[in-house]
């Protein structure tokens, strides 16, 4: 597995739309201290379970649909998660401690700023940031990372559980086929505050 993994779907020219339509949505956002991040779920991970909010961003919704469920299985929840200017993304796992090595890939698309705050947490407890800028890329959620402050609003749509990477030809094929740079970095012992699950 790796921990990072660029890819490139061709939607850029869709994320200022997306953006703005999430943006738009006044309610429903609510804050994650653990992350130290509002959020807002717009798709419940089921069918085609879009919620009021989901179905408030059309453009956001087609793109997921069109661009990123078809290799998806099963399809996982849409989440968008909102950091404020100079506000760190406190270090995690966006998984279970039981379920780390196992798959437990999450894709993101960067709506709204850089990802050069991005890191992951190496064997010694170093941060291991990413090299370049990459609006989506699939990520190990059972691997430490979080985001060091950055001078702007940072807007990111996630998609994780139920979707776990399992390895379909599906998305082995958008893997094969769209895959910019990838980076596995070893995984330090896990501290218990890294995981807001007992």
């Amino acid at each position: 597995m790796n921990t990072f993994t660029a890819i490139n779907l061709n939607v850029e020219k869709y994320i200022p739309t997306m953006l703005d339509e999430v943006l738009a949505v006044k309610e429903g956002w609510y804050f994650n201290e653990f992350r130290n991040c509002e959020i807002i779920r717009l798709h419940n991970g089921k069918n085609n379970d879009w919620n009021e909010y989901g179905y408030a961003c059309p453009t956001l919704q087609q793109i997921v649909e069109e661009y990123v469920f078809p290799w998806m299985d099963p399809k996982g929840k849409v989440n968008v998660l909102k950091t404020q200017p100079n506000d760190p993304l406190y270090i995690h796992l966006d998984t279970k401690p039981q379920e780390i090595g196992t798959l437990q890939d999450k894709f993101r698309i960067v709506l709204k700023g850089s990802i050069q705050e991005l890191f992951f947490i190496g064997s010694q407890k170093e941060k291991v940031s990413i090299p370049q800028h990459y609006s989506q890329y699939i990520l190990d959620g059972a691997h430490p990372h979080g985001l060091d402050p950055h001078a702007e609003e940072k807007v990111t749509l996630c998609i994780g559980s139920p979707w776990n990477g399992k390895r379909t030809k599906e998305y082995m094929d958008m893997l094969h086929n769209n895959t910019l740079f990838s980076m596995k970095v070893a995984r330090p012992e896990i501290e218990k505050e890294w995981s807001e699950y007992d």
